[in-house]
């Protein structure tokens, strides 16, 4: 949710705020998994552009709690520009919670006869957070 996932605010207070995870069309089974983990009965919608190769499949729903869960570990409206450190997460999730950073805002590449790893973050402060736990 931190890289792939978004909230959207009801400032109106009409409606219940609305969640979104966007995923490449090859890892379907993860949004599939989180969908009945939640328990959501929301239908997939899938989009392909035409300037790439694959498509993308988004699921969504409305909830205040989830909402308001979420923004405990700064995903927010607006979290790329408006986040500004990391989660507190547990040591022994560390590593999980990197791989997925790296699969949601990075890359693996090998080059000039080693590995390469790249991050993008909107935040300076989240990229030093993250260098000193890989560190």
């Amino acid at each position: 949710m931190l890289t792939d996932g978004a909230v959207v605010k009801d400032n109106k207070g009409k409606r219940q705020d609305t969640i979104s995870l966007e995923l490449v069309e090859t890892d379907v089974e993860i949004i599939n998994k989180f969908k009945k983990e939640i328990n959501s009965n929301s239908s997939l919608y899938f989009n392909k552009r035409k300037n790439r190769d694959k498509g993308t499949y988004t699921l969504s729903f409305c909830s205040n709690q989830m909402s308001n869960d979420l923004s405990k570990y700064g995903i927010v409206q607006n979290k790329t520009y408006i986040t500004e450190h990391l989660p507190q997460v547990p040591e022994e999730f560390m590593v999980p919670f990197i791989r997925g950073i790296i699969d949601g805002d990075g890359s693996l590449y090998f080059s000039g006869n080693c590995w390469h790893c790249s991050i993008t973050s909107y935040s300076e402060n989240i990229l030093n957070e993250l260098q000193s736990e890989i560190s």
